[in-house]
């Protein structure tokens, strides 16, 4: 389903679950579609803990090996990687998940864009309700 993804959100809250974990860091990158979505290519995120990869969008969790998963996604660098506390300053600073970078297409593949508005949390996000922040969002980290 194109432009329904959740995965800044997820992402940076599977961090904060397992932010004590030793070499966790949240991705940013460009991937290639897979199913409905092939060859569209568009910014994603996920979680690497040493040589594996979560991904948990989408109300799933994908767990595979970073070769795999980069070679399925046709994922190439430069990614951007953040700890916890370098992910937690970004969501602070700018009210919102990612991606925080220009050059990883903030729009997903149909074409939504985030708001330039905050919601009355002062949040900015993306136009699909389902992709909002949350009140266990990074306001209660």
């Amino acid at each position: 389903m194109m432009g329904e993804g959740d995965c800044y959100e997820a992402a940076a809250k599977l961090l904060y679950m397992h932010r004590s974990c030793p070499g966790i860091v949240l991705v940013h990158g460009t991937v290639t579609g897979q199913g409905p979505i092939a060859g569209i290519r568009y910014g994603h995120a996920w979680i690497e803990a040493g040589d594996v990869v979560l991904d948990p969008s989408n109300g799933r969790l994908v767990c595979a090996r970073k070769s795999t998963y980069y070679a399925a996604g046709e994922i190439r660098e430069p990614v951007a990687r953040y700890d916890f506390e370098a992910a937690a300053r970004q969501m602070l600073e700018t009210r919102h998940y990612g991606p925080w970078k220009k050059r990883f297409n903030p729009h997903p593949p149909s074409g939504e864009k985030r708001s330039p508005k905050p919601d009355k949390r002062g949040f900015s996000g993306p136009s699909s309700p389902s992709l909002q922040p949350t009140p266990s969002g990074p306001e209660k980290w």
